[in-house]
């Protein structure tokens, strides 16, 4: 009989969950595995490079009708993936969390199929806290994940990083010369933050080192021609604001400095660039886990944590002054980011479920 080299990857439909689903996904083809992706609709966006299979899905949290209105449509998915996979019958699901891989998940824990899930932030999701139990392992990004039960199997592998990421290294810092490159970005929404605060801090520098500043900052559609028009005559050598950069690797490369929020993927992106970063935690991301990450982030002198609720024009502005005028400190905090790069996940990750399911069968 022929090896089962068939494997359902489920996932959220959000970047941070979809970038390592994806780079997992095109290792195991490379090694001979049929993949097929489960999530929501808002993974249409990943359809061109691989099978993709969308199944309902809607969160629990909110208002009482909201939980109820999620409820059922998971309920609606939990079916849809208990027929896909009686039908198609995978050696292996992948979930990568998010509440659009819970119905998938639950149904091969149903079908008694094996069950490996991916925790890409230093404390275990809402999601991936339901569903661990009655799996073959929990593969984590950071060295420590809290939250994560007693007795359930946990491998450090590290985030699997997509491959423009991967083609960009070695990306060595690059050296002060007459311009200063500063990335601002928010995330694949955005943050509104970014787009009415940041203008006022930038703003509030001495002409003399704005006119050094080359600007690359993401900006929410609705406040891009505002912000535009707001740095227009602000003597900035450059400025690019768009809504969403598709180039974001080659931006990385050219960065002296990055503001953002503190996402498990941009943390490891980060790391592996070795660039430096003003991380400002999303304050209602789930069981606050951005600010964990974050704090991780700062932890190995990577770069500095600010809570948004601190956030004052002064204080920031001063902040990017100490920064612009001693580049020492962005340079050592490179270098201490490029110390905990991992590039290796994807393929370690890989081997993992290789291995798995050869001693499996």
């Amino acid at each position: 009989m022929k090896k089962n080299t068939f494997i359902i990857i489920t996932t959220g439909g959000s970047g941070g969950h979809i970038f390592p689903a994806e780079a997992t996904a095109l290792e195991l083809l490379k090694k001979g595995f049929d993949i097929l992706f489960v999530t929501d609709k808002r993974g249409l966006n990943f359809e061109e490079k691989l099978p993709t299979k969308h199944i309902r899905a809607q969160t629990v949290s909110g208002p009482f009708l909201q939980k109820i209105v999620g409820t059922f449509k998971l309920g609606i998915g939990l079916l849809q993936a208990l027929f896909l996979l009686i039908r198609r019958r995978p050696a292996m699901v992948i979930g990568f969390g998010g509440y659009a891989s819970i119905p998938t998940v639950v149904a091969a824990q149903i079908l008694c199929i094996p069950v490996v899930l991916h925790e890409q932030n230093a404390l275990l999701g809402k999601s991936n806290r339901f569903l661990a139990h009655r799996i073959a392992f929990i593969a984590t990004s950071f060295p420590k994940t809290e939250l994560i039960p007693q007795k359930i199997k946990t491998i450090q592998i590290g985030m699997p990083l997509r491959a423009p990421i991967l083609e960009k290294l070695p990306a060595p810092y690059p050296s002060f010369k007459e311009e200063f490159n500063l990335v601002i970005f928010g995330g694949s929404q955005g943050a509104k933050i970014f787009g009415e605060f940041m203008p006022r801090a930038l703003l509030n520098l001495p002409e003399e080192l704005r006119s050094k500043i080359c600007l690359t900052q993401q900006v929410r559609k609705e406040e891009l021609q505002k912000v535009k028009t707001l740095y227009e005559h602000a003597g900035f050598k450059k400025v690019v604001c768009e809504s969403f950069f598709s180039n974001m690797p080659e931006i990385l490369a050219q960065a002296h400095l990055v503001i953002g929020r503190a996402g498990a993927s941009t943390i490891t992106e980060l790391f592996a660039m070795g660039r430096p970063a003003i991380l400002i935690p999303l304050p209602t991301s789930a069981d606050n886990h951005q600010f964990k990450n974050a704090r991780y982030f700062t932890e190995t002198g990577a770069g500095y944590l600010i809570h948004e609720k601190d956030l004052t024009v002064k204080d920031f502005s001063n902040r990017l002054l100490e920064l612009f005028n001693h580049p020492e400190l962005l340079e050592k905090a490179s270098a201490c980011a490029l110390k905990q790069a991992n590039t290796t996940a994807t393929k370690k990750f890989a081997e993992k479920v290789q291995t798995y399911l050869k001693e499996k069968c």
